[in-house]
C-alpha cells in the first residue's frame, strides 16, 4: 500500500468514529434530558405525597397525578407552594 492509499484509509477510519460519537451524543442527550424530568417528577410526586400526608389535619390537599408531579418536579418549591395556594385558595371559595 503506498502512503496515499493508507492516509485515506486512516481518513476513513477517523470520519467514522467521529459520525459514531456524533450520533452517541445526539442519542443520549434527549435521553438525559428525559431521565432528569423523570426523577424530578418522582421526587415532585414525593413531595406532594408528603404534603398531602402532613397536610391531612390541616385541609391542605393536592392531587397526586402525573401532571402535578411532572408541575412540581419541573418548577420545584415554587411550583409545589403555587399548587398548594391555588387548591387551598379552591378550596376556599
Amino acid at each position: 500500500m503506498d502512503f496515499d492509499t493508507e492516509i485515506k484509509v486512516f481518513l476513513a477510519y477517523a470520519a467514522g468514529v467521529l459520525a459514531v460519537y456524533l450520533m452517541g451524543r445526539f442519542l443520549l442527550t434527549p435521553l438525559k434530558i428525559t431521565l432528569r424530568l423523570l426523577i424530578s417528577s418522582l421526587a415532585g410526586g414525593a413531595a406532594l405525597f408528603l404534603i398531602n400526608l402532613l397536610g391531612r389535619n390541616t385541609g391542605i390537599f393536592v392531587p397526586l397525578n402525573p401532571l402535578t408531579a411532572v408541575f412540581a418536579g419541573a418548577l420545584g418549591i415554587p411550583g409545589i407552594v403555587g399548587m398548594i395556594l391555588f387548591f387551598w385558595g379552591k378550596s376556599l371559595f
